[in-house]
């Protein structure tokens, strides 16, 4: 649990604020309480406690607008890649890559449905250095770099 420093500039009032998932269901819960102070009538103690569901946030910036938003990992890679990305509608996308000097090294096309999606790319035969994956679905085009290792 972490504290939160809650502090309702009142120094009689005795405060206490935690974050973490507490009963183990991947909710994470911040739970803020405040025992009463010697203005409040007994029942102003308070209890609050929010439940955070991170698989309901965001994981990334929104798409621009009629765009992708790619993203791509591990980063650095040494074997197997995976551009994630989501589609609006079911579409061929088309993936490719190319090195430092311009060169495509890769080029796929695979037709997806519409929603969240993960396409993995094998990287183990490309040389060590830096690679520009672009991602082209109908008018939709995203990019990413991927830098590869040995």
């Amino acid at each position: 649990a972490v504290g939160l420093g809650a502090d309702n500039n009142d120094i009689t009032s005795t405060e206490a604020s935690a974050v973490g998932d507490f009963d183990g269901d991947g909710v994470v819960e911040v739970v803020l309480s405040q025992r009463a102070d010697r203005t409040d009538a007994p029942e102003g103690s308070r209890l609050v406690v929010y439940r955070l569901d991170p698989r309901a946030l965001p994981t990334g910036p929104p798409p621009p607008a009629g765009g992708l938003a790619l993203r791509v990992g591990p980063n650095p890679a040494r074997g197997v890649v995976s551009l994630r990305f989501a589609l609006e509608a079911p579409a061929e996308v088309v993936l490719e890559a190319f090195d430092a000097l311009g060169r495509r090294v890769a080029r796929r096309a695979v037709p997806l449905g519409a929603g969240a999606q993960g396409v993995p790319l094998d990287v183990r035969g490309w040389a060590a250095g830096a690679y520009v994956l672009r991602v082209r679905a109908g008018a939709a085009t995203a990019s990413a770099t991927v830098s590869v290792v040995r």
